[in-house]
């Protein structure tokens, strides 16, 4: 799954308030997280392999108008047991 956003104007931007969690707990699996302004990747990639929250609050620095922030949420190393639940708020500041 990929979630896109277009920058309306440019400023300073975050991903604030952030968690993803899995859904099938102690089944096993893992889901991958991404994120990247444009084509560049912004922190280090996160696994989640948890039903616990885990956050991934970010940094995404000056941003001009019309640049691209994408989070990319995939399978870890399989593809079972990767439902996963997201939520997070993107903000300029």
């Amino acid at each position: 799954m990929i979630i896109a956003f277009t920058v309306a104007e440019a400023g300073r931007y975050v991903i604030r308030d952030s968690f993803i969690s899995r859904n099938d707990g102690a089944a096993g699996g893992v889901v991958h997280l991404r994120v990247f302004v444009n084509h560049r990747e912004i922190a280090p990639d996160l696994y989640c392999r948890t039903q616990e929250k885990t956050s991934f609050d970010r940094e995404l620095g000056k941003l001009a108008a019309r640049d691209r922030v994408f989070i990319c949420i995939g399978p870890g190393e399989s593809d079972y047991h990767d439902s996963f639940t997201i939520d997070f708020s993107f903000r300029r500041f």
